[in-house]
């Protein structure tokens, strides 16, 4: 009996503690001033810097400042307004005891740079997002170029129109971003692979960093298997002497290479 109310007793004083303990808190956090922000940016992709987001804040009339306590600060407010940016693709805003605010910001990550047959100019991200470019920033990534293929076939499919991003049947916009993301994890192809044309037949060519080749793929299907024969290529020939040896390298075909 004895011990049951020691623990009775045990319990509520340590209740009463944490009530006070948070009451405190509270009231300390309420009045805390913001001194300080700091932005973290998780990569070294740069559409966005510290600046950039201070001003849109502003523009934006978030008023974060010396003034300002932590307590009015609306953290999910802020967060939703600035994932609106289009290169950003998260943002995580927390804060300290000492009054800093901190903004971690992840930044798109762009795959290609895409030119269309009207002169658009755009990024496609990991994600297959649509990215706009920007004068403070131009990511080294391969160009694609167009001859005949506008914005609209980099655009989300539309579930009531399923052929909306389909050329003539031969070339989707899945299957070209699958073929770039595919280009993207591979170290040999991302760091080779300096344009990406689609031309008129809405065929495949692509002109390397390396070599004066064109390199001829074809229509996208098999594009892995293709890709394996030039790396073949690459591994039995063109390492071992001039990388300007041939003009067009042709992949169209199964089971050969052509090499002019």
């Amino acid at each position: 009996m004895k011990r049951k109310i020691l623990f009775i007793l045990f319990f509520l004083l340590f209740s009463i503690f944490i009530v006070v303990t948070s009451i405190f808190v509270h009231k300390n956090i309420s009045s805390i001033l913001c001194n300080n922000i700091e932005i973290i940016f998780d990569s070294k992709i740069s559409f966005v810097d510290k600046n950039y987001i201070l001003n849109y804040l502003k523009e934006n009339n978030f008023k974060i400042d010396s003034t300002t306590k932590i307590s009015e600060i609306d953290f999910y407010k802020i967060e939703k307004q600035i994932k609106t940016i289009p290169y950003i693709k998260d943002v995580d805003i927390y804060n300290n005891f000492s009054g800093t605010v901190f903004f971690k910001i992840t930044q798109r990550n762009p795959i290609a740079r895409i030119f269309t047959a009207e002169n658009q100019q755009f990024y496609i991200d990991d994600e297959n997002q649509i990215i706009p470019t920007s004068p403070n920033y131009s990511a080294l990534v391969p160009v694609v170029i167009c001859e005949k293929i506008n914005k609209q076939f980099f655009l989300p499919i539309d579930n009531n129109i399923s052929d909306k991003n389909i050329i003539n049947y031969q070339l989707t916009s899945q299957d070209f971003f699958n073929f770039l993301q595919y280009i993207d994890h591979s170290d040999l192809w991302k760091n080779q692979i300096d344009q990406i044309h689609i031309t008129g037949k809405n065929e495949i060519e692509l002109i390397p960093r390396i070599g004066n080749q064109i390199i001829l793929l074809g229509t996208i299907d098999n594009f892995k298997y293709k890709l394996n024969k030039l790396n073949s290529l690459y591994q039995e020939v063109l390492l071992k002497g001039n990388w300007n040896k041939y003009q067009v390298i042709n992949l169209k075909y199964s089971n050969q290479i052509i090499c002019k």
